[in-house]
């Protein structure tokens, strides 16, 4: 992981923000998650027009999240003069470096994407006055993504200083060719050869599930099919945490319930050896979770519906898929041959710059010490 750290000049900053045009007066707030109810309709309206889709910002997902394990959680809105909300995200206040003042967006393990939800360049410029005299802090961003781009736009014209810490490239799928076509072939004669020695164990079976019902099911099935694995000899299986099993029921439900859940599925007599669950916004989608049966590794199973995933996604008009994987991942990154840039974004406060500077020092050289772990537990996963 290439870990980076940049803030603009002064010189530099003024000559961008003369080039960015002044933002329209808009109303920022933080509000408790408990509201959310309230802001359901409004919140949906907008992932259907925000500049990036996010999935992992999805009403149902974010309340279930942030009801089972996101203590502290709260939601920052934006909205324009006329009272329409333009911009939201999920946030928690923190402190960089445990010393200075911020507002992160809620990004985390079972949710690593970290893109807000705008409407326009004025909805990027009032997320960024809801932090306050605090930074804001966006982690796990999109940085080749328009919501990017406009957070960086309005930082420079409100003239606050931007770091980029943590810059690394991870797998995804920009949809067009089958991903098996876009394989040498070499790899591609061998998965191909994997998948008829595995149905001479018997029947095979590739499917695709959307509708609610189906989903909810193939997710049961998957839950218990991770258990069974690593993960679950380690505890880190959702199934044997009990505030995680239940958060994905619910955000798995609350999501197939629009037809935003995608599961593919690779069977042998009718009993799953790979499970691959997808969450889907717009035009874009994620692939969340995966799990396989470790007896049948031989024959590539979690690579088999890595594979098969896209197509069926392309089919529902998805045209980016971000794996949400850590770079040089030992599975994607050999299949998918694409990359987005992925980053953390910390906008500073108005004030403030001694504390914010240490703290932005601390955060650097922790997350080079998370980013490290990370990598060899992906290593020792194989």
């Amino acid at each position: 992981m290439a870990e980076a750290g940049l803030v603009l000049d002064p010189a530099e900053r003024a000559s961008r923000r003369a080039a960015v045009p002044p933002l329209r007066a808009v109303r920022a707030e933080v509000v408790p998650i408990g509201e959310a109810d309230a802001l359901t309709g409004e919140w949906d309206r907008l992932s259907s027009y925000a500049m990036d889709d996010n999935p992992l910002f999805a009403s149902p997902f974010v309340r279930a999240a942030a009801q089972r394990f996101g203590s502290g959680v709260a939601v920052a809105t934006v909205r324009e003069a006329g009272g329409r909300l333009i911009g939201l995200a999920p946030v928690t206040w923190t402190r960089l470096g445990r010393v200075a003042p911020a507002l992160r967006i809620w990004s985390h393990d079972y949710g690593p994407l970290g893109v807000p939800l705008l409407a326009s360049a004025d909805a990027a410029g009032g997320l960024i006055e809801a932090a306050r005299r605090a930074a804001l802090v966006v982690p796990d961003l999109a940085l080749d993504g328009a919501a990017a781009k406009a957070l960086l736009a309005a930082a420079e014209a409100s003239g606050r200083a931007v770091t980029l810490v943590g810059v690394h490239r991870r797998a995804v799928f920009r949809t067009g060719l089958d991903p098996r076509e876009a394989l040498s072939a070499k790899r591609r004669k061998e998965y191909g050869r994997q998948l008829r020695r595995l149905a001479e164990e018997g029947a095979v079976a590739r499917e695709t599930v959307t509708e609610a019902g189906a989903v909810t099911a193939a997710f049961e099935e998957f839950l218990a099919l991770e258990g069974r694995g690593w993960k679950g000899e380690r505890g880190t299986a959702m199934a044997v945490q009990a505030d995680k099993v239940v958060f994905a029921r619910e955000a798995v439900a609350g999501l197939a319930a629009r037809g935003q859940v995608l599961i593919s599925t690779l069977r042998l007599e009718g009993r799953m050896i790979a499970g691959l669950v997808s969450l889907i916004s717009g035009d874009a989608a994620v692939t969340w979770k995966i799990a396989y049966d470790e007896g049948y590794a031989r024959f590539s199973p979690g690579a088999q519906v890595m594979l098969d995933a896209p197509v069926a996604l392309a089919a529902r008009g998805v045209r980016h898929v971000d794996s949400l994987a850590t770079p040089g991942h030992p599975l994607v990154d050999h299949i998918w041959k694409d990359r987005g840039t992925i980053g953390t974004l910390i906008i500073a406060p108005a004030g403030g710059w001694v504390r914010h500077r240490l703290g932005l020092a601390l955060l650097s050289a922790e997350m080079r010490a998370r980013g490290a772990a990370k990598r060899l537990r992906d290593r020792l996963r194989g």
